[in-house]
């Protein structure tokens, strides 16, 4: 289970880069949406009601912002080692995971598509995109 099957991906072959360039990826939207839009959103909605935004809210949505990109960082560098990315491939409700599906020569299979969106990758899209919601009417709520 040592050796990918096909070509090797760019993400496994130059995992550092694959990390940095995700806390990029990750980063800038999250320091700009956590960090600018939210914090103007909210102060509007509060000055209608006479408050104003407290500054440690703005601190914990930039930390906030800032463990987002951590934690993406390191999923992409864990995602690259070379094991994680043959699991990935072989794995039915993983595959939409891998940095490169399997070959269909080496999968054995005729027209099947190199392109699959498998029902684990909706999944943990949908937990994501919840724990994000929950977490920023967690802060609007503080």
């Amino acid at each position: 289970m040592n050796s990918i099957p096909g070509p090797v991906p760019t993400q496994v072959r130059n995992p550092l880069r694959t990390a940095l360039r995700t806390a990029v990826q990750v980063g800038i939207p999250a320091l700009l949406a956590l960090g600018l839009v939210v914090p103007q959103i909210v102060d509007i909605i509060l000055e209608e009601s006479g408050e104003s935004l407290p500054g440690s809210v703005r601190a914990v949505l930039l930390a906030t912002a800032g463990i987002v990109t951590a934690i993406a960082a390191i999923l992409a560098r864990i995602m690259a080692i070379p094991q994680v990315e043959v699991l990935l491939r072989t794995s039915k409700l993983l595959s939409g995971f891998a940095a490169a599906p399997i070959p269909p020569a080496l999968r054995g299979e005729r027209g099947a598509s190199d392109v699959r969106l498998s029902f684990g990758v909706v999944v943990l899209l949908a937990i994501a995109v919840l724990a994000l919601a929950l977490l920023t009417f967690a802060l609007i709520g503080a």
